[in-house]
């Protein structure tokens, strides 16, 4: 990690104009360059999920089978945040808004607090982080 990701200011979250800062923008760069540079290392991985270059004909080209890596990939993980999230959540109504307590803008807005008040309600400790293997289906 370079220093100037690690200086960056990324406690305030709301700006006072409403617009992302400087800090939030180079991390949110930060962050699409690191998904970028994932999805190039998972597509170049050859025989990865069994999918192989070789297995390329006339009908299905390399860079279809390079995609379907990462969307297998990709599919891999939504699952297993899936299973983590079931096991850390707590039942919804441990979670009831009023509306008083937050501007409630709409069901994106409703969604965003929710998960922000259960994210920092329940994962408290390590082993509650989401698991870094294959899923458990």
């Amino acid at each position: 990690m370079t220093a100037q990701l690690i200086n960056l200011n990324l406690n305030n979250l709301e700006s006072p104009d409403g617009f992302p800062t400087v800090d939030q923008a180079i991390a949110h760069l930060e962050l699409l360059n690191a998904f970028f540079l994932l999805k190039k290392d998972i597509k170049a991985k050859d025989g990865l999920f069994d999918l192989c270059d070789s297995d390329a004909t006339s009908k299905v080209s390399v860079e279809e089978i390079q995609e379907k890596r990462w969307v297998v990939y990709v599919t891999q993980a939504v699952e297993r945040f899936r299973v983590w999230w079931d096991m850390i959540s707590l039942p919804f109504e441990e979670y009831k808004l009023k509306v008083g307590d937050t501007q409630i803008v709409g069901k994106a807005a409703f969604n965003a607090n929710f998960l922000r008040l259960t994210r920092t309600a329940v994962i408290s400790r390590q082993d509650e982080l989401p698991p870094l293997g294959k899923p458990t289906m």
